[in-house]
């Protein structure tokens, strides 16, 4: 590919210690026939298992309409600081996403999704369905999207808080030039990005394409974590993601529930000290903000119903 050429797609492809994998994910993207230029960025959060050999495979090389752009980062920035990195550098009008552990098989993914972008102005981004492998690609759930968001989706849908969509089935727009200072403080990164491009448009379900793979292993950014982990996280996503939309949109019910979840959790662990904490603050936090009593009140009942169900057996 002549790399003065324009762009049209951006594929950011983060990775940090997925030599097992990475060869995968690059085929996945080198597979695909379009009628226009791409650009594959790898960024390699300062591995230390080989990644740069596996990558020095495919740089130098003409690929037909791909053009291969290494960067290798000197110290480990972190999961979220490194995809943000990696996204302010893609130059293409539309970026898709494959990280260094998943990938794609269909030839025909970036074409169809483009097609449909450029002849629907309302829509930013495109998505579709895919399945879950394991660390030696035998699929632990074929085609895991819930059939209730196999639709057009919108920014309230996205507020519920009950899915994202996945990361790496997107192709969204260009459209965002500067992230906000709190976006790398998240490890729900995607989530964040996704709830900024739905203020801009609506997003397509797209049916045609065939599968594309998430991978599970213990090297994951997020399939590595402990379940405590996981719900602390999710907390201080939605905490963050709220108090940026200015504490609206409906983003107030998957804050909440995020926070029940861990008074929740600790409950059952006996972690009361824990507990007590949560709880006496989210108390604190709905009497400050009156207008969220509608939301908290149901929600409370329910959770004071399952501790007295714990504590009665």
């Amino acid at each position: 590919m002549n790399k003065s050429s324009d762009i049209t797609v951006s594929v950011c492809m983060i990775t940090y210690n997925h030599s097992k994998f990475l060869e995968m994910s690059i085929e996945g993207v080198l597979l695909q026939q379009t009628n226009f230029n791409v650009e594959l960025i790898i960024s390699d959060d300062a591995s230390p298992d080989g990644t740069e050999v596996i990558v020095e495979r495919y740089l130098n090389i003409a690929h037909e309409n791909i053009n291969v752009v290494y960067y290798k980062h000197s110290n480990n920035l972190g999961a979220i600081p490194n995809f943000e990195w990696t996204l302010n550098k893609c130059t293409g009008k539309y970026i898709a996403i494959c990280e260094g552990d998943d990938y794609w098989i269909d030839p025909k993914k970036l074409q169809l999704q483009v097609d449909f972008l450029e002849s629907n102005k309302n829509y930013i981004l495109s998505f579709h369905d895919r399945s879950i492998v394991n660390n030696v690609g035998e699929v632990l759930k074929k085609n895991s999207l819930p059939t209730s968001i196999k639709r057009d989706l919108n920014f309230e849908d996205l507020a519920k808080g009950v899915f994202t969509v996945p990361t790496q089935t997107v192709v969204f727009r260009n459209c965002i030039k500067n992230f906000p200072k709190v976006f790398s403080s998240v490890l729900n990164g995607d989530t964040f990005l996704f709830l900024l491009l739905a203020e801009r448009g609506k997003f397509y379900y797209e049916k045609r394409i065939t599968e594309t793979f998430y991978r599970i292993h213990n090297g994951g950014v997020w399939s590595s974590i402990n379940y405590e982990r996981s719900l602390l996280e999710s907390y201080n996503t939605y905490n963050i993601i709220y108090n940026y939309f200015n504490k609206h949109h409906g983003l107030e019910k998957a804050f909440l529930t995020r926070w029940y979840g861990l008074i929740y959790f600790y409950w059952k662990s006996n972690n009361f000290p824990k507990f007590s904490i949560k709880f006496i603050k989210i108390i604190l936090f709905v009497i400050l903000n009156p207008r969220l009593i509608s939301v908290f009140v149901p929600k409370i009942f329910k959770y004071i119903y399952k501790f007295l169900n714990i504590t009665s057996k």
